[in-house]
Order: structure tokens, then C-alpha cells, then sequence
């Protein structure tokens, strides 16, 4: 430890940069788990056109869609709560230097990139699930 440094302020100060570095890199992922999902589902929608042979295939694929779909969606709440967690505690350290866009009445408070994707999750798991209902009524011709 440099002399004459206070303790507390260094473990503080350490403590402050490994949050900070956890939240960068979370931040990433918010993006990374979407582009994860539309490649997943759409190779489930896809599979479900080439399995004209097994139907029963399709109705899994589309019932995996939907499951995964919700999943993706509880990950990123998940993830929105962790990353507000973080940057709570890091305007807690310092609010003077913490920059923040709610409460500034220039800048659009809702919707949230988070909530923007949940509610594709919500809207793909939908989808799934009436491709069910369709692929029942209308089974695709072999």
C-alpha cells in the first residue's frame, strides 16, 4: 500500500472500479442474449417446416420455442435487476459524478432496451404458440 494512504478510501476506491467493470461488462450481454434467441428461434421455426415426415417434431420445436422464449425473458429481468443493483451502488459512492438519463425531462424515460427485448421474448413465446395451435388445426402437407 503507498504511504500515507488512508485504507478504507483504497478498498473503497478498488471496490468502486470492480463494480464499475462488472456493470461494462454486463452491458454487453443486454445485446448478446437477443441475438441469441432470433438465431434459436428461428432455427426451431424453421425445423418446424422440415419435419413434414414427423409432426410430432414440429409441436416440440414450436413448444421449445415458446419455453425458451419465456426463459430469455426471465434472464433479462434477471439481468435488468443485477445491472440496476450495480449502478445504484455506484451513485451511491459518488452521486455527484454519477450520470444518469432518468429524471431529465429531455430524454425519453420508457421504453427501456431491456423491456424493448422482453417483450420480443414475450411476443416470439406467443407466436410459438400459436404456430401450435395452427400446426394442429392445419398440419403441413408432406
Amino acid at each position: 500500500m503507498p504511504e500515507g494512504c488512508n485504507e478504507a478510501l483504497l478498498r473503497e476506491r478498488i471496490s468502486y472500479e470492480q463494480n464499475f467493470q462488472h456493470v461494462r461488462a454486463l452491458i454487453p450481454v443486454t445485446y448478446q442474449i437477443p441475438a441469441l434467441a432470433i438465431t434459436i428461434t428461428g432455427g426451431l421455426w424453421f425445423g418446424v417446416l422440415q419435419t413434414k415426415s414427423i409432426p410430432a417434431f414440429g409441436y416440440l420445436f414450436l413448444a421449445l420455442a415458446c419455453i425458451m422464449n419465456v426463459g430469455f425473458f426471465l434472464i433479462m429481468w434477471r439481468l435488468g435487476q443485477i445491472i440496476g443493483i450495480y449502478l445504484d451502488a455506484l451513485k451511491d459512492w459518488h452521486p455527484p459524478s454519477y450520470v444518469t438519463v432518468f429524471e431529465n425531462p429531455k430524454v425519453t424515460q420508457w421504453p427501456h432496451a431491456i423491456t424493448v427485448f422482453q417483450l420480443f421474448f414475450l411476443g416470439a413465446a406467443a407466436f410459438s404458440l400459436v404456430g401450435i395451435y395452427l400446426l394442429v388445426q392445419h398440419p403441413i402437407a408432406g
